[in-house]
């Protein structure tokens, strides 16, 4: 028959057994280590993303990572719009319809966008990979200009 132990109960078993004792004696003087570190300079260790500004590249990264799923998701419409216009006509019309609509518009602006600044993202990387562009100044420009050719890109092709 199993026995029942109150929370404390099980706790002071437990401790008895040397192996778990020793981990547990190693996690509290590693939690007084972190306390200590952290009242030492009324401080948080590392910066948390209310207090910390972004570099530009770092934004241009998440922007990245935003547009690769924005791709994804417009490359299933697209293949959608292939398959509307193998059920014929009427398919057809109804999803130029649904298309004609300026809320839509501005969706394919935003993919067609998103296109292109993936595409000026890859050139980019294809630089880095060349060993040429690490200086923070020529990568701050490097990213104002990506951002730009993208946009003029995205002007002219829609």
């Amino acid at each position: 028959m199993l026995q029942s132990h109150s929370n404390c109960e099980y706790f002071n078993l437990m401790m008895e057994q040397p192996e778990i004792s020793m981990y547990y004696n190693r996690f509290k003087s590693f939690n007084s280590f972190i306390n200590s570190i952290m009242t030492q300079n009324n401080r948080p260790l590392s910066p948390h993303i209310q207090v910390y500004k972004l570099p530009l590249t770092g934004i241009i990264s998440i922007t990245h990572r935003i547009t690769g799923v924005v791709l994804a998701l417009g490359l299933m419409v697209y293949v959608y719009s292939f398959y509307s216009i193998l059920q014929g006509n009427e398919d057809y019309l109804a999803l130029q319809s649904v298309l004609n609509n300026t809320l839509l518009s501005i969706v394919v602006w935003f993919f067609i966008y998103a296109l292109f600044f993936h595409l000026c993202h890859g050139i980019r990387h294809l630089i880095w990979d060349a060993g040429s562009g690490f200086e923070k100044e020529m990568m701050d420009r490097n990213a104002v200009i990506e951002l730009t050719a993208s946009f003029v890109l995205t002007l002219i092709f829609y």
